[in-house]
């Protein structure tokens, strides 16, 4: 038995104790209603950090790749052990009996990868052109969300050099190029259009692992129902998510490295207008259709080139009141962009085409359906429009095999494609432009700063609409 004078003691300091941590607890619960200027919830705050941490997951949820710049995080389900929403191994030996089929592109392209209708009816009407008839047709994705060139050529180049066979290289693409280097952020900041999407956010990763992982800490059974952990949770959250907003903007622009010296943000770019912006992107991504085709020319596969449709692009659908509802912002970010920075690449498709690239506009390809196609603000489509979409790339795939004085695929030297600046000139842009008479070629846009608050919503409708997408239909 327990003496009686140590059991005093005891219960002396265990309510010595509670009343310390009593004390502490309610100084923590006046500091909240002081520092929040709210009543404290127990439900409220387990709930923040329950969005907390599944927004941090969900907002950015992209890993660092050594050669294509950033993959999605497998670990967040929906994509393969390569990080893209395929669901065939990329790596596909050579076999006489298969016809693999790599479709390249950002967001809108790996969709349309995804999409089961979409792929059954590409791969039914392949099987009717000669060269793929007695062939089983295996369709990689290795499009991803935000991706632009030359990121594709990279994972071609990838693919290729670590054994994979690859018969078709299908590129739809066009509005990541045009849209995202404003949109997100990389030009305002002074990164090259060609980085990556939002490079210089990637230097923020451990500040969103440390916002993940505190909400996952603060969560614990005795955490959660302290008030000073609570407290100190919000506090600590709340430093965070101010942290972000420029974490990844170097400190000292003249090192071009991000402030935790974890990103190379590249030479320091800068573009006076949106014209000689447009101008270096419609170049870049015509330089690198041509080192496609030839990389497929010389392996004796094919390379098909597709500029993807777009609800911005003036005339090209007849929107309908829903589609209109879903699929319009007037105040959107990439809307500029794209009514600008089309007729750039249309100018430069057609330069491809005539120097022996296969390229195809498909920037109207809508512009005859009355149904709804788009589905969100930005550039996707639904499973008709990708089945449109199949159709309408099996055709030309269809028609350049078949047509003998298209038989001849070879390599091209840069100097057969014409890049030049007249390529560009106003007068032959606005044969591009649906509204010619009103078209402007960017010449008096300037590009503004990038500012990271006002581009969050932009960033994160954009990606979450991507994410449910891609991820609902791996």
């Amino acid at each position: 038995m327990i003496e009686l004078p140590k059991a005093k003691s005891i219960v002396f300091w265990f309510i010595l104790l509670c009343g310390v941590v009593g004390t502490i607890e309610l100084m923590a619960l006046a500091a909240y209603r002081i520092s929040f200027n709210e009543a404290f919830s127990y439900h409220k705050l387990q709930t923040l950090r329950h969005a907390a941490h599944e927004m941090v997951r969900s907002e950015f949820p992209f890993v660092i790749h050594p050669y294509y710049g950033y993959v999605f995080d497998p670990r967040l389900g929906g994509a393969n052990k390569d990080g893209f929403f395929g669901r065939e191994n990329n790596i596909q030996p050579a076999d006489p009996n298969k016809a693999v089929i790599a479709i390249i592109g950002g967001s809108m392209a790996a969709h349309f990868a995804s999409d089961d209708r979409a792929r059954e009816a590409l791969a039914s009407d392949l099987k009717t052109i000669e060269a793929f008839q007695h062939r089983d047709i295996v369709v990689l994705n290795l499009a991803n969300l935000a991706y632009k060139e030359p990121q594709g050529l990279l994972v071609i180049n990838d693919i290729l050099s670590r054994g994979g066979r690859v018969d078709l290289v299908i590129a739809l693409d066009g509005f990541n190029e045009i849209a995202l280097p404003e949109a997100f952020g990389n030009v305002g900041n002074g990164i090259s259009p060609f980085y990556p999407m939002q490079w210089w956010r990637f230097s923020m990763e451990s500040t969103l692992e440390a916002r993940a992982w505190l909400a996952s800490i603060f969560s614990k059974p005795i955490l959660r129902y302290s008030i000073t952990a609570n407290f100190i949770w919000r506090v600590a959250d709340g430093y965070f998510a101010k942290f972000d907003v420029n974490a990844g903007r170097p400190a000292d622009p003249g090192t071009r490295l991000s402030n935790d010296r974890r990103i190379f943000l590249g030479p320091r770019t800068e573009y006076t207008t949106r014209r000689d912006l447009y101008m270096d992107i419609a170049v870049q991504w015509g330089r690198s259709s041509v080192l496609l085709k030839n990389i497929m020319a010389a392996q004796g596969g094919f390379y098909f080139h597709f500029l993807q449709p777009n609800q911005y692009v003036p005339g090209s659908k007849l929107l309908t009141e829903d589609e209109s509802e879903a699929a319009i912002n007037r105040a959107s970010r990439f809307k500029g962009p794209v009514e600008i920075g089309y007729p750039y690449l249309r100018a430069m498709g057609e330069s491809l085409q005539k120097a022996g690239v296969w390229f195809e506009d498909l920037s109207a390809t809508f512009a005859d359906v009355h149904q709804q196609v788009y589905i969100d603000k930005c550039c996707h489509v639904n499973t008709e429009g990708n089945a449109i979409l199949a159709k309408a790339i099996a055709m030309a795939i269809a028609t350049r095999l078949s047509n003998p004085a298209d038989s001849a695929n070879v390599p091209l030297a840069f100097d057969q494609v014409d890049f030049g600046s007249s390529l560009f000139a106003s007068s032959r842009l606005r044969r591009f432009a649906p509204n010619s008479p009103d078209y402007r070629a960017g010449s008096s846009d300037t590009i503004e700063p990038f500012n990271n608050e006002q581009g969050m919503e932009t960033r994160l409708s954009a990606s979450k609409s991507s994410l449910r997408g891609a991820s609902s239909d791996p």
